[in-house]
């Protein structure tokens, strides 16, 4: 085990703050840190998402440390998860589904760069690119009550053409292996493609599935979702610690999938739904707006976009305001979430 992720509580509520210490205090793998010191991740509690809650979001994110973002709300809808995700969330949970497991569970996906959803809003936000990228028009994605809570012991079936390497890290992590499926055993399938992995693996068997894959076509994950996948990993990232947290999400019935997948795939559909702004007659953002916008939607402050794109801050800050105004938008959270819808990043 390595050394705990440093994680901050952000609440209103002294209650809420005191119960989330307390179900993050539970675990060994994470250490609650005060006020001011460096967290790795931050877990804040909300209401109803909305404009101020996304602020918040992107004021956390702007710290120093710049930590990773779990979101406890006590509702959450589809639209508002959306905005969270562009502004950089990392984990959304519903208050009355965060238990201490699932919490920590957040927190350490949000750490390994990965974003866990409720399967509810995984299977919906998937689905809104489902009649623009399929070829046969909508289908209902299979949605479902979350998993019960299962015991900690992991037994998984390893299937796909590069399974080899997998067996070694999954035995070095101490997780039993299946020579089959089975009702109790995650199914990890390991291939290049999405696409090669359903058609690998069996729809709908075991304690859930796990694609490990090098390539994630917007296409092959909303077929994926569609047959009840909702966790995916991406193969470079495979370590022993992100194999095993990848089946017990899978295990417990979490969404979860790499953090850049998922914003590639939304704004596929966004391109899919609509024209690009050059071909409605809008005025195009420059190549140097587009730049910083891209990188406001992978989380970067503006100090890190000014590093990255050799300029001064202030040049970064004249980039927003001007792409903002083109964009018609008030904040940087909506012209993330607007820049997808349309296609421009």
């Amino acid at each position: 085990m390595g050394q705990p992720v440093p994680v901050s509580v952000v609440a209103l509520d002294p209650m809420l703050h005191a119960g989330a210490i307390s179900a993050l205090e539970s675990s060994p793998d994470v250490e609650v840190v005060g006020p001011g010191e460096p967290a790795r991740v931050a877990v804040v509690l909300v209401g109803r998402l909305g404009h101020q809650e996304v602020e918040l979001i992107r004021r956390v994110r702007d710290t120093p440390a710049r930590p990773e973002v779990v979101i406890v709300a006590t509702e959450l809808a589809a639209t508002e998860t959306l905005y969270a995700i562009a502004a950089g969330a990392r984990g959304l949970l519903r208050r009355r589904e965060a238990g201490a497991d699932r919490l920590v569970r957040a927190v350490l996906t949000a750490d390994m760069g990965d974003c866990t959803l409720p399967p509810d809003i995984f299977d919906h936000v998937v689905a809104q690119g489902a009649a623009e990228l399929s070829t046969d028009g909508p289908s209902p994605v299979p949605v479902g009550p979350p998993r019960r809570e299962a015991p900690d012991e992991l037994e998984v079936h390893v299937m796909g053409p590069a399974r080899d390497e997998v067996l070694g890290k999954l035995r070095l992590a101490g997780v039993g292996l299946a020579a089959r499926p089975a009702a109790d055993t995650v199914t990890l399938v390991v291939t290049d493609t999405v696409d090669r992995a359903i058609d690998t693996c069996h729809r709908g068997s075991g304690a859930g599935t796990v694609i490990v894959a090098e390539r994630f076509a917007p296409e092959a994950v909303l077929r994926a979702a569609r047959l009840g996948v909702r966790t995916l990993l991406a193969a470079d990232a495979a370590t022993p610690a992100r194999l095993v947290a990848a089946v017990r999400s899978a295990r417990h019935g979490d969404g979860r999938m790499p953090y850049s997948v998922l914003m590639r795939m939304l704004g596929a559909a966004s391109r899919k739904k609509q024209p690009l702004a050059a071909d409605t007659g809008a005025i195009p953002l420059t190549a140097r707006q587009t730049s910083v916008l891209r990188l406001m939607a992978d989380g970067h402050g503006n100090g890190e976009i000014a590093t990255m794109l050799s300029c001064s801050e202030h040049t970064v800050k004249n980039a927003i305001y001007e792409l903002m105004a083109r964009l018609q938008v008030r904040n940087r959270a909506q012209a993330v979430a607007s820049a997808i819808r349309t296609g421009l990043i």
